[in-house]
């Protein structure tokens, strides 16, 4: 929760929250840093897999109901679920092959620093161990790779229902088709615009845009609605999640441990 509210409420949190990730793991967990850094490789691999394929339910559902292939909410999600589809694609494959951390080591012994490469050169092992960790995903059997992916598109799935019960609450006349995409494009452009805290002014833009699209005959105020219940629920997640991170002083306690048992 604590990351989660990092990567909401920063310029560029997901980069921050990635390296919280990893520490907090470490110190936490005592999860290894390789390991870490591997299972949030692959957590992007399936979460944006998962999204390319909640994209191209979007896209069935607006046709399903009506909506014909030209429309802009159509071509939106189909164009989402291609760019996302084929950045998994692209991301499975750098990963499946094993040989990024290596690769990243090898250009950085190249950068003319004579420490950086010192510590590169120090951290061979630690890099190998990157690869290693992310190549046993792909080695392990398939319905335990399922069983990985499926929660992330329940997620995607879930705030799609969520959408549903705002949308209801409002009385706006949306399908679930049109409901499915108001969430769906939003969120898409709210991830690929990753400077923008929370896609704040990108998403909501979307989303009047989309309202106007299906047909709303006061989008502005429908939109303005529904976007002040979305980010009042996003600011009380943000609050909560910084709360823990300055009020938990435990959150690092492992790390003592694990010190003192070395001295020891």
């Amino acid at each position: 929760m604590s990351v989660e509210a990092i990567v909401l409420a920063l310029p560029g949190g997901s980069v921050a929250g990635e390296a919280a990730k990893v520490a907090l793991l470490r110190r936490r967990s005592a999860i290894p840093l390789t390991a870490g850094a591997a299972s949030l490789a692959l957590t992007k691999l399936l979460l944006t897999a998962a999204d390319a394929g909640y994209l191209l339910l979007i896209a069935i559902a607006l046709m399903f109901t009506g909506w014909p292939a030209g429309a802009l909410p159509v071509r939106l999600a189909l164009g989402g679920a291609a760019f996302t589809g084929v950045a998994s694609i692209a991301l499975g494959l750098v990963l499946y092959r094993s040989r990024l951390a290596a690769r990243l080591a090898a250009l950085l012994a190249r950068v003319p620093s004579r420490r950086l490469r010192r510590w590169v050169s120090g951290q061979g092992s630690r890099f190998e161990e990157l690869d290693r960790a992310a190549s046993a995903f792909f080695e392990a059997p398939w319905a335990r790779r399922w069983s990985c992916f499926v929660p992330f598109m329940l997620e995607w799935l879930v705030e799609g229902i969520e959408t549903l019960i705002i949308v209801r609450c409002l009385g706006l006349p949306l399908g679930i088709g049109e409901v499915l995409a108001l969430d769906g494009i939003g969120s898409l452009l709210r991830a690929v615009v990753v400077v923008v805290p929370a896609g704040l002014g990108i998403q909501d833009a979307t989303q009047v845009m989309l309202l106007a699209q299906f047909g709303i005959s006061d989008p502005i105020a429908s939109g303005t609605a529904f976007i002040f219940i979305k980010r009042t629920k996003e600011v009380f997640w943000i609050v909560i999640g910084l709360l823990f991170l300055a009020v938990r002083r435990d959150l690092w306690q492992r790390q003592r441990q694990s010190k003192s048992e070395e001295g020891r």
